[in-house]
């Protein structure tokens, strides 16, 4: 357990070390994230949207429901391994909502990559009080 957890930090600190021209997709950054995720909960709202955003809406539903999953497993599968906390019930459109709050409160962080800026809005919203 505590090699997984291990295992789990180190690629995350990874992410952040990583120089941002190792990446080969030029749009994987929070701009391009708080786009694509802005598009989506315009979407969940009932406003209409360019059909040219599909694909970074698509993206944006991948990205979040792969994170969700993602840390179900740890919690459920890894017992206490959760990187955050998140309620039972927490929708991908939630996830959208906070993902884009936080963008839109650290424009700071935009150049940084979209899964760790995710992951950290995430975290913020939902915090492990109880991890060992």
């Amino acid at each position: 357990m505590k090699r997984i957890k291990t295992i789990a930090l180190l690629v995350l600190i990874g992410l952040f070390l990583l120089p941002s021209w190792s990446f080969a997709d030029g749009d994987s950054d929070g701009n391009k994230l708080l786009s694509d995720c802005g598009q989506l909960i315009m979407l969940l709202d009932g406003q209409s949207v360019d059909q040219s955003g599909s694909e970074g809406i698509a993206f944006c539903l991948g990205l979040l429901q792969g994170l969700l999953h993602m840390n179900q497993l740890y919690e459920h599968h890894l017992k206490g391994a959760a990187l955050f906390c998140s309620p039972t019930g927490t929708t991908t459109g939630q996830a959208a909502r906070i993902v884009v709050k936080y963008l839109r409160d650290h424009p700071e962080e935009l150049h940084k990559r979209n899964s760790v800026l995710a992951f950290i809005a995430l975290r913020n919203a939902f915090p492990c009080t109880n991890k060992k």
